[in-house]
């Protein structure tokens, strides 16, 4: 057995509590499911982009864009140590602001056994959260821009003239001819079989 079978990664139940959040603050910011961030637009509809129509002239309903909610904004990272501050416990938030990820601090969460958010993790894990962040944020952005545009297009398309096709020619010569060879073919091949059979 080599050595590398050996060692088995722990199991998440064998984790501590802030490993445990590490990890878990980890797969909240690298989930990017359509439907989870869809969560975090303000003014999607079932019928999206919208179904413009128009009507007297006037489109409808009304091109409304789509925005970011504020928790898009804002991610909790709960108790951090800060060894810059002498290892001392606050509660951090990763923060959008003038398109900027900053880090901001509030006074800890109360220590309680059953809050996994209360249990301090370590400042440079919380550190390397911000791309995560960052990066999360930034694939909201352009969903929220792609839906924005979609919008935009289909509101844009009852002023479109219709497209409009010639009514073309009939085919039913071609078609007959290609009937009546078909019909030559199946003919010839059901006399092939039936002269090998005899």
């Amino acid at each position: 057995m080599s050595l590398a079978v050996g060692i088995a990664a722990p199991t998440f139940s064998a984790l501590n509590k802030p490993q445990k959040r590490a990890l878990i603050l980890r797969d909240q910011l690298r989930y990017v499911d359509p439907t989870h961030l869809n969560t975090f637009i303000e003014g999607l509809s079932n019928d999206e982009p919208p179904t413009y129509t128009r009507v007297n002239g006037v489109v409808k309903p009304d091109l409304v864009f789509v925005t970011l909610k504020e928790e898009a904004t804002r991610f909790d990272l709960g108790n951090v140590i800060l060894p810059e501050e002498r290892n001392a416990i606050h509660r951090v938030y990763l923060v959008v602001e003038d398109n900027q990820v900053q880090m901001h601090v509030e006074d800890p969460l109360p220590l309680e056994e059953d809050e996994l958010d209360s249990h301090p993790i370590h400042g440079f894990i919380a550190r390397g959260m911000l791309p995560l962040f960052k990066e999360k944020y930034q694939i909201l952005y352009m969903r929220v821009n792609k839906i924005n545009e979609a919008r935009r297009a289909a509101y844009n398309m009852p002023y479109q003239a219709p497209v409009l096709f010639d009514d073309g020619e009939v085919c039913l010569p071609i078609h007959g001819w290609l009937y009546e060879s078909y019909r030559k073919t199946l003919l010839a091949d059901e006399s092939k079989r039936l002269s090998t059979v005899d």
